[in-house]
């Protein structure tokens, strides 16, 4: 269905291959960040007597991380 006003660019010299291998190292990457940021937060001792400013950055930086993992189609915490 054409769109008034639409226009559609095609990127050349883009190797979907490449590409496709590129978002699964970012997806791998995220993945892991979020198991660590996980781990960390599961322990009480660090929850205990890190400063909660500190757990405060943790907490969101996991959710920034999830957002991402879930924009690239990863469906994960």
């Amino acid at each position: 269905m054409p769109v008034p006003g639409g226009s559609i660019a095609l990127l050349t010299g883009v190797d979907p291959a490449e590409a496709a291998a590129r978002v699964k190292a970012e997806r791998e990457r995220l993945a892991i960040e979020i198991a660590r940021i996980d781990k960390k937060l599961a322990n009480e001792g660090f929850v205990a007597k890190a400063p909660e400013s500190v757990v405060a950055a943790e907490r969101d930086k996991r959710e920034r991380y999830s957002a991402e993992l879930a924009a690239l189609g990863e469906t994960r915490g």
